[in-house]
């Protein structure tokens, strides 16, 4: 009995061993404060290169906490990035960014990545070895130099999109490219909401100019714009009535950048509308005060 009791107390303290030492224990990949997990698959990348929309790294054969994307067929713009961890975005924190250098992304209020494309492609590498500070590099993929930026250029991508217009937000819509005066014409823009919005797509993304005052009369001069760069969407905020019409007009010059130029709208109210504006009074009007 001495001898089988010893037996069954020596199992169990193998089996305990085992137990300690051959399961699979569980690790945190929690990233710390709003850091993502470790696993490739699970981040993503997005920026200006394309509309903004998501990308998928693809995750490197021999390390797993590393990955990469590149992006090609690029134009000698500015382009900028983030990248994501589920609804989370991360930036560049206080460390300056630059091609060739290995950045942390630990700031989700920090700033975007932005560079200027030299080659027509970059790649992306990205490293989670710690989740909460993922470190980005970006290097030349290609040696060839990026696409020149040309007024076709510049027309082919310009579309203009809004809620003032009848044409709406979605899909954005074309103009007539005429090559002789490098100028893109939107003509027939119906207004249909007062306090509606619109703007441009192309090649360096959404554009805006915030709130002008257009012409209020058919033979008023036109109003041009050339500020890109005060945000907001782009809105004429005294529109005389519903369904006057505009025709806008956006003259390229590829030389110069969006800040000095690149793109200088004109509009003019080509006829004006008949109806006036409307608005649903209120059922209840409250006055608070001291």
């Amino acid at each position: 009995m001495k001898k089988m009791a010893k037996m069954l107390f020596g199992l169990i303290a193998i089996f305990a061993i085992i137990g300690l030492s051959g399961c699979p224990g569980t690790t945190d990949t929690g990233g710390g404060s709003g850091g993502g997990d470790s696993t490739i698959p699970t981040w993503k990348i997005k920026g200006s290169f394309d509309g903004w929309t998501e990308h998928d790294f693809t995750m490197d054969e021999v390390e797993e906490t590393k990955g990469a994307f590149t992006y090609s067929d690029l134009y000698a713009i500015d382009y900028e990035f983030v990248i994501m961890y589920g609804d989370n975005e991360f930036k560049v924190g206080t460390e300056p960014f630059a091609i060739d250098t290995a950045t942390t992304f630990d700031d989700p209020k920090g700033s975007n990545a932005k560079f200027t494309a030299e080659k027509k492609a970059y790649e992306i590498k990205l490293d989670i070895t710690d989740p909460a500070a993922p470190i980005i590099t970006v290097t030349a993929a290609t040696e060839d130099d990026a696409n020149l930026v040309t007024n076709d250029v510049l027309a082919d991508k310009l579309l203009i999109k809004g809620d003032q217009f009848t044409i709406g937000w979605d899909p954005a819509t074309a103009g007539i490219y005429d090559d002789n005066t490098d100028t893109v014409t939107f003509a027939g823009l119906i207004a249909s909401n007062k306090n509606g919005g619109f703007g441009f797509e192309s090649l360096e993304g959404f554009l805006n100019f915030g709130a002008v005052a257009g012409p209020e009369t058919e033979s008023a001069t036109p109003k041009v714009v050339t500020d890109f760069l005060s945000g907001g969407n782009c809105t004429i905020n005294n529109v005389p009535k519903k369904g006057t019409e505009y025709t806008i007009a956006v003259t390229l010059d590829a030389s110069k950048t969006v800040a000095t130029g690149r793109y200088v709208v004109t509009i003019t109210l080509t006829t004006m509308g008949t109806e006036e504006w409307a608005f649903d009074v209120p059922a209840s009007i409250w006055v608070v005060g001291n």
